[in-house]
């Protein structure tokens, strides 16, 4: 700012020095009497030229600071583009110039002006390609169809870039691959684009999933709806929708279309849904068709009844709780589970509630609130497929931590305590295998222990008390306290 001000401080004292000079040239020229004319007429000629350069220098900053900084920038909140700005300085230094030539050179205008407009011609016709460049970018700045930083697509180029930079003659572009695309402004004014930062940085993407036809309308839009709310970056902008785009050989094309809050977090957003999709998928024991071959069936084909069981029962051993349980125990927990549907903001558990379920999530999405002093409901995170919940409650009877809430529609396994009590009842050593799980992830989640400081021994140690602690609490609970 030092540097902006002390240039102005010369321009116009530089200015306001030979305007003294003009006005006194008479008396100056008086105090060389002995100077040769030659001599005389060249300082006369200094004077008036270092006149008009400080006319053209004021004026120019005048038309800058007043002008382009001061009226239009209020009025737009815009700033005006340096091209603008620097092509109104050209104009005033050729207009300063031809009028110095006229009166301190004593050259006819008219005759200045015919001259230069041949010379202009000719050179015109010269570079013509280069004046094209130059107005296309003055027009481009003037009607500013876009801004630096916004993603423009170019049916010539058929990529994206993000603009760098207008100049004179050229715009040029960055993609995400982190290459400079330069296009000349004749052509960029002539080509058709698509801007993806207008009206708003947001914009809608799609992603095509073929599912089979076995799977319904609503878990079609349950795998896919929940997919999106899990990206939160993705889930916040504005709300997915789901819709049947076609039918071919392979099943049901589904078209799911989201928003993204910039088109610079493409690439990233666009793997993590798709992420999302397929672990949803993984959970829900499906995947995506293969192309169908029809072929003449001459008997019938019985439904096997125990393909559910058996994809129930991957599904449990999936579960980080029951992963260490033998197949007969997973067995047993399958023919007890009973699948739920909670549609769209309904509450499962409320907190500070008696609780004596346990609750798996196999497709959907919830939200995990906690209640705050003032009683404010606050979203303290989200619940997947493959996660599960309450079985602090289930297990120990402590009330219920947090209330949980299906963000969008949701099947959810629900496991009974009675269920869990046969169990441990039947072999005891589940109860251990279950605490050891419950105290790990506790000491993990609540971070009830500080590691620093800690040795491994003592971790482990730490570890297998709290362990103890909560299979006591299994044990009482189902009235065991006495066969351990």
């Amino acid at each position: 700012m030092v540097l902006i001000n002390n240039k102005t401080h010369l321009r116009y004292a530089f200015f306001a020095l030979f305007t003294m000079a003009t006005i006194f040239q008479t008396e100056l020229k008086e105090l060389l009497p002995d100077t040769p004319s030659n001599l005389k007429r060249i300082f006369v000629a200094a004077i008036g030229v270092g006149f008009w350069v400080g006319i053209g220098a004021v004026f120019s900053h005048l038309v800058d600071l007043i002008l382009w900084r001061g009226v239009i920038f209020k009025r737009t909140g815009v700033q005006v583009p340096k091209l603008i700005s620097d092509l109104t300085g050209v104009a005033i230094w050729l207009t300063t110039i031809l009028v110095m030539i006229a009166f301190v050179f004593n050259g006819s205008f008219t005759g200045i002006v015919a001259t230069s407009s041949v010379a202009m011609a000719v050179l015109g016709f010269a570079v013509k390609s280069l004046i094209a460049d130059l107005f296309s970018g003055f027009a481009i700045s003037l009607e500013h169809p876009f801004d630096i930083g916004d993603w423009i697509e170019l049916e010539s180029e058929a990529e994206v870039g993000q603009v760098k930079e207008i100049t004179w003659r050229a715009t040029r572009f960055i993609t995400q691959s982190n290459v400079t695309i330069v296009i000349p402004n004749s052509k960029l004014a002539e080509s058709t684009f698509k801007i993806y930062s207008r009206p708003s940085p947001e914009f809608r993407q799609k992603i095509f999933v073929t599912l089979d036809y076995n799977v319904t309308g609503y878990q079609a839009e349950r795998i896919l709806m929940s997919a999106v709310q899990q990206v939160e970056e993705v889930a916040k902008v504005k709300t997915p929708k789901v819709r049947i785009d076609s039918f071919n050989e392979r099943g049901v094309v589904w078209e799911l279309k989201y928003w993204l809050p910039d088109y610079g977090r493409l690439e990233p957003l666009r793997y993590a849904v798709m992420r999302k999709i397929l672990r949803n998928l993984h959970f829900a024991g499906l995947s995506v068709p293969a192309i169908r071959i029809e072929q003449q069936q001459h008997h019938k084909v019985d439904h096997n009844p125990f393909e559910e069981d058996d994809a129930l029962h991957h599904f449990i051993r999936r579960i980080p709780l029951f992963a260490s349980l033998s197949l007969e125990d997973c067995n047993e927990l399958a023919g007890q589970m009973h699948l739920e549907i909670y549609p769209t903001s309904r509450v499962i558990t409320r907190q500070g509630e008696e609780g004596s379920s346990l609750f798996v999530i196999k497709e959907g999405l919830l939200n995990v609130q906690v209640m705050d002093q003032s009683g404010t409901q606050t979203i303290v995170g989200h619940l997947v497929p493959g996660d599960f919940f309450g079985e602090n409650s289930a297990l120990t009877g402590t009330p219920r931590a947090a209330t949980v809430v299906a963000a969008v529609d949701s099947l959810v396994f629900k496991l009974e305590r009675v269920t869990l009590q046969s169990l441990v009842s039947r072999r005891p050593e589940v109860a251990r295998i279950l605490s050891d799980f419950l105290a790990k992830r506790q000491m993990q989640t609540q971070q009830q222990l500080d590691i620093v400081g800690h040795t491994a021994k003592q971790v482990e140690e730490l570890q297998l008390s709290l362990s103890s602690q909560i299979m006591k609490r299994i044990l009482n609970l189902f009235n065991l306290s006495g066969e351990k």
